[in-house]
């Protein structure tokens, strides 16, 4: 009912003025994104569209760890740890394998080129700093899935399961692209496949 809408919009408000400036949503430690959005909305599904290139995994990985690395659970409502900050987060990477994107989270974290350590030119120095970064990130609630093509459905399965057991505040996937549609008619057609994921992408969120 209309009723019901108004106190969740009141609800909301609530946690705006209680927040005490603070954003109201998941920050996702860019800060000028962080002033446009709000920080991270529960609901909002946010899709992130560039030319290839142009740095959107970069982007979706950046915004991952920080909203997992900020994550502390220490207050609880209802026996469910509820975030004072950050989240935890589930990313879905079609495209590069666990080990790929966990490399280039370490890298960029230890300041060094991920193209470097692909081609072996890394020093004792640089190593040391990567295992320093490593010991320091290993806790981080940022659990990652490689399934290539894996479908809405599943996808869904796998995101209320992980919501079950660990809890969730974040969904990160990487790319909509790649994902598969659930019905053979949209299949053959890519424009309503990619309509049918997004929205049951936004129906998860």
């Amino acid at each position: 009912t209309f009723e019901t809408a108004l106190d969740s919009a009141i609800d909301r408000a609530a946690q705006a003025y209680e927040s005490d400036g603070k954003l109201s949503g998941l920050a996702t430690g860019l800060k000028d994104l962080d002033a446009r959005l709000g920080g991270l909305q529960p609901t909002d599904l946010i899709v992130v569209a560039g030319r290839p290139g142009m740095g959107k995994t970069a982007l979706a990985t950046n915004i991952a760890f920080n909203v997992a690395s900020a994550y502390d659970s220490t207050r609880q409502v209802d026996r469910a740890p509820q975030p004072t900050a950050g989240g935890i987060v589930a990313f879905f990477s079609l495209e590069m394998s666990s080990e790929q994107l966990a490399t280039r989270v370490l890298a960029e974290q230890a300041e060094i080129s991920s193209s470097s350590i692909r081609r072996g030119e890394i020093g004792e120095t640089e190593f040391n700093r990567l295992l320093d970064r490593r010991q320091k990130m290993r806790r981080i609630p940022l659990f990652i899935d490689q399934t290539g093509a894996i479908s809405i459905a599943q996808l869904a399965a796998r995101a209320r399961r992980l919501k079950r057991q660990r809890g969730l505040h974040l969904i990160v996937v990487d790319y909509i692209q790649l994902m598969q549609g659930k019905s053979a008619r949209a299949a053959q057609n890519r424009v309503q496949e990619i309509t049918e994921i997004t929205t049951g992408l936004k129906a998860l969120a």
